[in-house]
């Protein structure tokens, strides 16, 4: 699988677009870069040519967050080992649910990752393991936990001790790329941040990637799972056996994270060309309000047309939409194409033995052009300015923990309870019939309204109530459809109680959707309902309503939710007195801790912005590297220079994978291009066939290309990559004697050509 697919065998640099000593912008330091794309005219929201830089501009990752602890009075990293005391201190953080994980994991043998081939040849042995979480922040009074879901990714390779890790930063709005080293037994793990050009020469949306369905190269494969089983051996706790609903939820983790960019981008901008004005920031008041609302309600749609304040945020977003990117937003693609890394049918007369299913991915190492992850994609689709408002309210309202919506919905209520809030009630007439069951409940089941013409306080419901000895133990709503228009399904009756009266009875109920109250489409609290009859005869009880019984039902709606449009228009005329609605990315803390000081909610610790208190953030460089490539390259014969403009900044790093073959004295990297050379002959190769006719993705990428003002339609003929071809044919030449011949090289597998780097033992 290709989470953290960054290279596969060889790549180029990407250049970071910030000069050394300029700060990024806002825009820059989020993941709302913003690039034209050729010949589409429209906008791509991430622009993989601009990775930004390596350490974060601003704030830090949610996993140092996550794993930093005081050492000796000093923050440092403490990483759990072995990897399932990681993932429990991982689900220490998260709601925990008896009927699922909070994280989703699986198995891969043999994937497209920088890590595919380190456990060659015990790749069953030693599988990849890729864990997204999904699940939401653990309740606990006075904290308000941290946001991991869809923001954090892991990919661990126990034979090499690698982490390779994707995590969300609150401050700058965009994911951070890191790397976990000597994650083993005995280890003292250090952490480090990436390369981001080798990063998003595959993860082009600068954010975690997935392949598509059928998810082959996973456990989810049956042949993938008993070869696995074949080794007899513990993964961590993770089971061998698993559906294709666990990789179906880290696409969907994925696919949700892969929108954060685009929703960052509306937040910033959308709400006007000056981004600080005070109309901006009243534009982002009400797409707050109305994210707040639609999570309270049970995402009921905002885009009402009788909903005045609607109608004109939506305009003004799709005035400013069509002024700054006029033939819409393109959305990056992280999906790439499934892989099947076993084939389907055994040679004949073979058993489908552990070492002949070992030797079936040996011969599985290669990745053809078609599925690299390096090949670029062309965007999943383009959003325009029709949609523009309702994207942005609900992609906001996925930066809402569970935790957060549920506190706030009980303030809100817990505050109308205490104060002379507006009660509105409506009525409707009910017909009731009820039926023992054969546990001896008693089944109540309610049709109101329908039958008389609709006004301004009638409503219609139909659902069902369920007692035992006169006490209300649940009910369920179907349809509850207020005088706005607005309809409500699968409500719950989370409490209630009945009573007898001199001629009849009454029920009163308590209305939710899961943890929340029900609430209407603008927001407001559904109090109760309250639904009479009477009964025939004397001495009639409950269980003695027949067909055709009917009694009036009120139905009480406190107006709560007002309180939440009073403190944002009040933090939108703050100006820069509080930057919680300015145009820097969208913070869950800052938000969070707005909505408790103007409610007089009490104190809340947030996390995660401020990262001053954590270790420092480093990149996995010595302190002389600079001086060392700067020596190196000067040190080169000419024919080697195209190689450092080209490939250096992926190539000339302290990791060998990808290979570093540019890293060291002039005289080892001509050692090392000597030992690549019919690797790079091959990848250079590549530029002369068209690209469905490719063995291999060519290199320098066509990102790259593009990022050093390299036109990819010009490259096959220009002078530079004659020359690049012409070292390395030379080089190959002076080894054998005899001139390459692609076909030759290609005929032996690309994977068993001599490995781009010497064996370091």
């Amino acid at each position: 699988m290709a989470l953290l697919a960054l290279v596969v065998a060889l790549a180029t640099p990407v250049a970071s677009g910030f000069a050394a000593g300029n700060p990024p912008s806002h825009e820059a330091t989020g993941q709302g870069t913003v690039a034209r794309a050729k010949g589409l005219g429209a906008t791509w929201v991430v622009n993989p040519r601009q990775p930004g830089p390596n350490l974060p501009p601003i704030g830090r990752s949610l996993f140092d967050f996550l794993f930093t602890d005081d050492r000796g009075g000093a923050p440092a990293y403490r990483i759990p080992f072995p990897f399932s005391a990681l993932r429990a201190e991982l689900a220490r953080h998260l709601r925990s649910s008896p009927a699922s994980t909070p994280f989703q994991q699986v198995l891969i043998p043999l994937g497209r990752s920088l890590q595919r081939t380190a456990a060659a040849p015990e790749f069953a042995r030693y599988p990849r393991v890729v864990l997204a979480v999904d699940g939401e922040p653990a309740p606990e009074p006075g904290t308000a936990g941290i946001f991991l879901k869809d923001r954090l990714y892991l990919g661990y390779m126990e034979k090499t001790g690698v982490i390779e890790v994707i995590s969300y930063n609150e401050a700058a709005g965009r994911f951070e790329f890191q790397i976990v080293k000597d994650y083993h037994a005995g280890g003292e793990p250090r952490v480090f941040y990436a390369n981001r050009a080798v990063c998003t020469a595959c993860h082009q949306n600068a954010a975690p990637l997935f392949s598509r369905p059928l998810w082959d190269e996973t456990n989810a494969n049956a042949r993938v799972a008993a070869l696995l089983e074949q080794e007899h051996r513990d993964f961590y706790g993770i089971p061998v056996q698993i559906g294709i609903d666990v990789p179906n939820g880290i696409d969907d983790a994925t696919d949700r994270a892969n929108q954060i960019p685009a929703i960052q981008l509306l937040w910033q901008r959308g709400c006007g060309p000056d981004p600080d004005d005070r109309d901006a920031r009243r534009c982002r008041a009400r797409a707050l309000r109305f994210a707040l609302r639609y999570r309270l309600t049970g995402h009921l749609p905002s885009g009402r047309a009788d909903d005045r304040d609607w109608q004109r945020f939506a305009a003004t977003l799709a005035g400013h939409w069509r002024r700054q990117w006029p033939a819409g937003l393109l959305i990056s693609n992280p999906d790439i194409p499934d892989r099947r890394p076993l084939p389907e049918v055994v040679a004949a007369g073979a058993t489908d033995t552990t070492d002949h299913a070992t030797d079936h991915l040996q011969q599985q190492l290669h990745v053809p052009s078609s599925l690299d992850p390096l090949q670029p994609r062309p965007p999943l689709e383009t959003w325009t300015a029709a949609a523009g408002a309702e994207r942005l309210v609900t992609g906001l309202a996925g930066f809402l923990a569970d935790v957060d919506v549920e506190r706030l919905d009980r303030e809100l209520y817990d505050r109308a309870l205490g104060s002379a809030a507006t009660r509105r009630q409506y009525d409707a007439t009910c017909g009731l019939t009820a039926k023992r069951r054969d546990d001896g409940s008693l089944r109540v089941s309610l049709t109101c309204g329908g039958r008389e013409p609709a006004g301004a306080t009638s409503f219609a419901m139909r659902g069902r109530v369920y007692l035992h000895d006169g006490v209300v133990v649940r009910g369920t709503i179907d349809r509850l459809t207020l005088p706005d228009g607005a309809t409500l399904i699968d409500l719950e009756v989370a409490g209630g109680s009945f009573a007898d009266t001199d001629r009849g009875g009454q029920l009163t109920l308590r209305l939710s959707r899961g943890a929340l109250r029900a609430r209407g489409a603008d927001g407001d609290t559904i109090e109760g309902l309250r639904v009479a009859w009477n009964t025939p005869g004397s001495g009639a009880t409950i269980a003695d309503l027949s067909p055709g019984t009917e009694g009036p039902a009120v139905l009480t709606v406190v107006e709560d939710f007002a309180a939440v449009a009073a403190i944002l228009d009040a933090l939108a005329d703050k100006g820069d007195a509080d930057d919680t609605l300015s145009s820097r990315p969208f913070r869950r803390p800052a938000v969070l801790e707005a909505l408790h000081a103007g409610l007089g909610m009490g104190e809340l610790r947030t996390c995660c912005e401020d990262g001053s208190a954590l270790p420092p953030a480093a990149v996995d460089e010595h302190p002389d590297d600079g001086v060392l490539r700067q020596a190196a390259a000067q040190g080169a014969a000419r024919a080697e220079q195209g190689f450092y403009h080209y490939c250096a900044l992926c190539h000339q790093t302290n990791d060998r994978s990808p290979p570093n073959f540019l890293r060291g004295t002039p005289v080892q990297v001509r050692d090392n291009l000597g030992q690549c050379a019919e690797r790079l002959y091959v990848r250079l190769a590549m530029w002369g066939r068209p690209n469905d006719a490719r063995s291999k993705t060519p290199m320098p990428p066509v990102h790259a290309l593009e990022e050093l003002g390299v036109s990819p339609a010009a490259w096959p003929e220009s002078p530079e990559l004659a020359a690049l071809r012409r070292y390395v044919s030379d080089l190959l030449q002076s080894q054998t004697g005899q001139p390459p011949v692609l076909e030759e090289l290609e005929a032996r597998g690309y994977e068993n050509l001599r490995t781009c780097l010497a064996d370091p033992g």
